[in-house]
């Protein structure tokens, strides 16, 4: 099933995962599964880490047990920074055979220990690779703040629009805590002639580290309504007085 075409007819709901290190932990993850399926998810996604360049028969397995034991189609993320072509030439191969049909082009995290093979400088480039090589419905990665890279939202959207133009057919949004943040990236989607669905990404607080260990490295601007927001203010304000 590709799943952009699940947007023609419906309001879409997802999940994303994260593939467990151990056989237990796959376990676990199977069982709670089993349980989140009575919720109906059109989906599941299952992340991965540019660095994490070998943990691919991880997802692998497990895209194929949601699949086969759950019934739910899955996205398989696929970061690019340190692989080289012929790398996910073979994995676009596995995914295949595997069954996984959907796929999630990024072009992923810079980590500090590896150097990267630089086949792919941007996911633009890996979705065009994408599509030269297999036959995959294309998601892609937005960021409604802009990406921290990007110099302003002009930019970052106009990149954005490569990425749709290379055939991305779905975007999935980095996390957005204020609404009126989303209502303005749609604005400017509408702007550049982005008309493709766009789903938007959602991180329940349940976690004060998680946060703003996700919202540092990702560039997201927390709004002062949230509770950690005005604890992180007060802290700041005690140091420098």
């Amino acid at each position: 099933m590709d799943v952009s075409e699940l947007f023609k007819n419906k309001t879409v709901f997802s999940i994303e995962i994260f593939p467990p290190k151990t056989a237990l932990g796959r376990e676990k993850l199977m069982t709670s599964l089993l349980e989140i399926r009575d919720i109906q998810p059109d989906f599941i996604s299952i992340t991965q880490s540019a660095a994490a360049c070998f943990n691919e028969q991880r997802t692998l397995a497990i895209a194929q047990a949601i699949q086969q034991k759950l019934g739910i189609a899955t996205i398989a993320h696929v970061p690019c920074l340190y692989r080289t072509k012929e790398e996910v030439k073979d994995y676009l191969t596995d995914l295949e055979a595997a069954g996984v049909q959907n796929i999630l082009a990024l072009r992923g995290d810079a980590g500090n220990q590896q150097i990267c093979p630089r086949d792919f400088t941007y996911a633009s480039d890996l979705i065009n690779f994408i599509n030269r090589n297999g036959h995959f419905d294309i998601s892609a990665a937005a960021y409604p703040q802009k990406h921290p890279e990007s110099s302003d939202v002009v930019s970052d959207t106009l990149h954005l629009k490569e990425k749709v133009q290379a055939g991305a057919k779905h975007l999935i949004t980095q996390m957005v805590f204020d609404n009126q943040d989303y209502w303005e990236f749609k604005e400017r989607l509408a702007l550049a002639d982005i008309h493709v669905p766009v789903e938007v990404g959602i991180l329940p607080c349940t976690n004060s580290r998680q946060i703003k260990r996700i919202t540092k490295m990702s560039g997201i601007k927390l709004p002062k309504k949230i509770p950690g927001h005005h604890r992180a203010l007060r802290r700041r304000s005690r140091r420098h007085a």
